[in-house]
């Protein structure tokens, strides 16, 4: 019998410890968690997951010696602290419901591992996951008992399938186009289902016919509508098989406004279709518009200059009166002979005050009529022969100048020097 050979042997020991280290690692099991929600934008678990965080915890209870991983997946770069605080959630709720700490570990991954490709919309919402990793004593396991647990193929064919109503709501919103678009990947899966294929395939065929009623009805109001009405169309059907003739109509709906429209609206026109077919019309109107404008803008020039002459002129006769008015009052008392009757009268406004509240009272008016006696130049001797006063007590008292007067005084004034004198009939 040969000996045995150490260093053969301990090849052979690496080898096997190697194998058997790779076959763990080989045969963790990774299940993505179906019904586990968070608060909008935070770390907090949505109470929609209590149900399905209560059948975790007690698989992890009834299986002591499974020990997992909880991994949290995020949609976008900017999702790794999120999931992070996500995961400890998860972890911190199946610990207070009596799992043993010692059998979790969590981690957020952000977006690093997407599970489809972002750029459709199933891949949107498949990429935002929790997945639970079995790292060890999980043989004996029957996962089919629970399911709240998909593999990946399964979980992407439920998120497909999930978009059936979605599809459907589209539909019905007359949104035919953008299913088309976004969800292309969702269609020709759910073509390739026996289980829904017939359904997708009447959907299409019903919605093709409501799109080509859709635009034909959008045509028809484009045609006969304004601007407002052609950009719904070729926004709606940017490759729809009257895109042509709405794109010649909009052009000659710019062009009908700019004839009955303003210099802006011609600026509209030029501005949109630079070499369009009725580029020449519309600047003929343009410049019809500018003449017209620059008209109104000088006859608009005239009538304010006019009314500016008017203004003064108006001002102007109102001082010539009033002179004249001076004058004529003037003349009457100069050519006043002895005897004739003269009348003065004025008026005042009394203020006071009380508790800082001011107000003010009526108007008090007097009037003194009098007869001439004697005239030395300007200055008359006068006679009074009335007062009246419409006020009592200390307004009573009619005066002339601050001189109160009473009924058969002699007083000389100077009447041409105040305004309040006027000779009486």
């Amino acid at each position: 019998m040969k000996p045995l050979n150490f260093l053969n042997m301990k090849t052979f020991t690496s080898i096997f410890l190697f194998l058997i280290s790779f076959q763990l690692v080989y045969s963790q099991e990774k299940y993505i968690i179906d019904g586990i929600f968070f608060d909008y934008g935070k770390s907090s678990l949505h109470s929609q997951s209590f149900n399905t965080m209560d059948k975790l915890a007690a698989l992890l209870i009834d299986n002591k010696r499974i020990n997992v991983e909880i991994g949290v997946h995020g949609r976008t770069s900017n999702d790794l602290n999120l999931t992070e605080g996500r995961a400890q959630s998860i972890c911190n709720y199946l610990i207070k419901k009596g799992v043993n700490e010692k059998q979790i570990t969590y981690k957020g991954y952000g977006n690093s591992v997407p599970l489809m490709s972002p750029t459709n919309c199933v891949g949107q919402v498949a990429n935002g996951r929790t997945e639970i990793y079995f790292i060890e004593n999980s043989k004996s396991l029957n996962i089919s008992n629970y399911n709240f647990l998909f593999t990946k193929e399964n979980y992407i064919k439920k998120c497909l399938i999930d978009r059936v109503e979605y599809i459907k709501y589209r539909c019905k919103s007359f949104d035919y186009d953008v299913i088309i678009k976004e969800d292309s990947l969702c269609i020709n899966y759910l073509l390739t289902d026996a289980l829904y294929s017939d359904t997708i395939k009447l959907l299409l065929l019903n919605k093709q016919e409501e799109f080509i009623a859709l635009e034909l009805s959008a045509y028809n109001s484009a045609l006969k509508g304004n601007i407002k009405e052609c950009d719904f169309y070729l926004t709606r059907f940017p490759n729809g098989k009257n895109t042509a003739k709405i794109i010649e109509n909009k052009e000659k709906c710019f062009y009908t406004t700019s004839l009955e429209g303003s210099i802006s609206d011609c600026d509209k026109y030029l501005n949109s279709y630079p070499n369009g077919k009725y580029i020449v019309q519309v600047n003929e109107r343009k410049s019809q518009l500018i003449k017209i404008d620059e008209e109104q803008k000088i006859a608009k020039q005239k009538q304010l200059e006019e009314e500016r002459l008017a203004k003064i002129k108006a001002q102007q006769d109102k001082v010539n009166a009033e002179l004249q008015y001076e004058q004529s009052r003037k003349n009457s008392i100069i050519n006043a002979s002895i005897g004739d009757r003269l009348c003065f009268s004025q008026g005042w406004t009394r203020t006071e005050s009380f508790f800082f509240m001011p107000y003010t009272a009526a108007n008090y008016t007097m009037s003194i009529i009098c007869f001439i006696e004697r005239k030395e130049g300007e200055n008359y001797q006068i006679r009074i022969a009335d007062v009246s006063s419409s006020q009592s007590g200390e307004y009573s008292s009619p005066n002339i100048n601050g001189v109160k007067v009473s009924k058969g005084d002699i007083i000389w004034v100077k009447p041409l020097g105040d305004a309040n004198w006027h000779k009486c009939d």
